[in-house]
């Protein structure tokens, strides 16, 4: 005689909400304290980035060097250098 050692259904289930559950909250958790860098104005490095291709230069000299890592990821998935736009 052999013996089933698999769970059944409604433990199953029960494992399957329990592991959904784990999942959620830890992407919640990382979503929640990820570093979204430095903000001028409300918008981030990366977000001064997006619209446009070229960043006025009041924006660069308020965020100084702390964007600069954000402002380089920017560039690596744009695959371009946003410009400086004034002096």
């Amino acid at each position: 005689m052999t013996m089933n050692n698999s769970l059944p259904a409604r433990g199953k289930v029960r494992c399957l909400l329990i592991v959904l559950l784990v999942a959620v909250v830890l992407v919640a958790i990382v979503s929640i304290t990820q570093d979204h860098g430095p903000t001028y104005q409300g918008r981030t490095a990366i977000g001064w980035t997006e619209p446009v291709s070229e960043i006025p230069a009041d924006v660069i000299n308020a965020f100084g060097p702390d964007a600069t890592p954000y402002l380089i990821l920017a560039a690596y998935f744009r695959k371009s250098i946003p410009t400086l736009r004034g002096s």
